[in-house]
């Protein structure tokens, strides 16, 4: 088990909690979906990766962006990263070499603000500051969704959603949270 703290990364074993990446702290881990082998640590300061090899951990820092990465998710297009003051980053590896995209207005958001993003249906939807968005990668642009505007109306301010194991959806908006059913007939809450 893998311990995100203030202090960094800690392994926890046998009810003993070791050092295997000491900065300052570490928000969350997952799982890389291109090298199965590696995790990716969001930390206070970037992104991290982890690799054990043997009895000991590898750590490298992943270059290019140094912004608090409490939001990450991945998916075929790269790493994202949402920063509720400084945009969306796309994090993309070709070739090896670490790419950093960032992503604003310019892009199909309201700004800069607010922005967060979670996994929901095995898709990355992208909460803004009014109104939340999907990624078209043909345009490389964002744009409203159509399924959680149709719930939550085109201007809301959605601040988290979190699916269950059922497939619901729970959400904490600017002015309420709640359950999202997903029903035969469409969404309910």
């Amino acid at each position: 088990m893998l311990l995100a703290h203030v202090k960094g990364a800690y392994l926890i074993d046998d009810q003993r909690a070791t050092s295997i990446y000491n900065a300052q702290g570490t928000w969350n881990f997952q799982p890389d979906i291109i090298d199965s082998q590696t995790i990716i640590a969001g930390t206070y300061t970037g992104l991290t990766t982890l690799n054990r090899v043997a009895d000991k951990w590898e750590t490298a820092d992943v270059t290019g962006l140094e912004e608090s990465c409490r939001f990450v998710e991945q998916d075929e297009h790269g790493i994202w990263v949402a920063h509720p003051y400084r945009g969306i980053f796309k994090v993309t590896r070709p070739g090896g070499e670490t790419e950093v995209a960032v992503f604003d207005e310019r892009h199909g958001l309201p700004s800069r603000l607010q922005n967060h993003l979670f996994k929901i249906k095995n898709e990355i939807v992208f909460c803004a500051e009014r109104g939340v968005y999907e990624y078209d990668a043909l345009n490389n642009r964002f744009v409203p969704s159509e399924f959680f505007n149709g719930v939550f109306g085109e201007n809301a301010k959605v601040r988290r959603l979190q699916e269950t194991a059922t497939g619901d959806v729970w959400f904490i908006t600017e002015n309420e949270f709640g359950k999202i059913n997903l029903t035969e007939n469409g969404p309910d809450r």
